[in-house]
């Protein structure tokens, strides 16, 4: 009896441990096979840095897009601009010029500078319109918020209204600067409404000759007597660095000298 229960409980160990390690066999064939599953969905780990690069190229682009956009030109076109800026003595002669203008101004012929100008100027008449617009809404709209009140006007409109008799108007503006001519001939429409007035243009830029200035004057259509009278024509790119004082200033740029004290003004407010 003694030997048939020794040989039960003998026989029950030996199935236990089988049991146990047949659980220990499947448990690691499960592991490995969930370990082979998980490892090959993992995806491939590649360069942060270089992803990093990738991803700053493309934003980029997509920053140049927009700013070319903005002044009306390709992305292309807004590339050549900054070359030209960069690599170019244009990058000093035309800092302060819009981009188109630079491109006009370097345009390889004249169906080129005659695309690039139209840009501009329809840029430049959108810019106007809004300006000109506004003055006038600002207007009635305090006409009708302060019926009984003088309207209070910017800086610029209590300047021209206190004009007086030898007060200057300057204009700088370059040989080819592409509103030049636009702004001055407005300019003369005030001189003819306030007769006290002169108007002092200066020149800016490298090489101009007084043979330049002339065919200028003549082109702009100013009358040959109101010359060294009412109207004078000067190099300036000395007096514009004073009045400038270093600071980037586009053309074409206007300021009155009144009493003596020269005011810088919006090109609008002289439209």
């Amino acid at each position: 009896m003694k030997k048939h229960l020794h040989l039960n409980l003998k026989t029950s160990l030996t199935f236990i441990k089988r049991q146990r390690t047949l659980k220990a066999g499947l448990f690691v064939v499960a592991l490995t096979a969930l370990t082979s599953s998980v490892f090959a969905d993992t995806p491939v780990i590649v360069n942060p840095l270089q992803t990093r690069a990738q991803i700053t190229v493309k934003e980029s682009k997509t920053f140049l897009k927009n700013r070319a956009e903005i002044w009306g030109l390709s992305l292309k076109e807004f590339q050549e601009y900054e070359s030209l800026i960069k690599n170019t003595p244009s990058g000093h002669w035309y800092k302060t010029l819009d981009p188109a203008e630079v491109l006009a101004l370097c345009a390889k012929s004249p169906d080129e500078m005659m695309k690039y100008a139209k840009i501009q100027a329809r840029m430049m008449h959108e810019r106007v319109t809004r300006e000109l617009l506004f003055d006038q809404m600002y207007t009635k709209a305090y006409q009708s918020l302060y019926p009984n009140e003088r309207p209070i006007h910017s800086k610029d409109a209590e300047l021209k209204a206190s004009l007086k008799n030898g007060d200057h108007i300057w204009l700088f503006i370059g040989l080819h600067t592409l509103l030049g001519r636009f702004v001055c001939q407005n300019i003369l429409q005030t001189l003819q409404k306030k007769p006290e007035l002169v108007l002092d243009i200066y020149f800016v830029g490298s090489n101009v000759s007084n043979e330049a200035i002339q065919a200028w004057a003549e082109f702009a259509g100013i009358p040959p007597e109101l010359i060294n009278r009412k109207i004078t024509l000067n190099k300036g790119s000395q007096r514009f660095k004073a009045v400038s004082q270093g600071k980037p200033v586009t053309l074409p740029y206007v300021g009155l000298l009144h009493n003596n004290h020269f005011q810088p003004i919006s090109v609008s407010s002289v439209l």
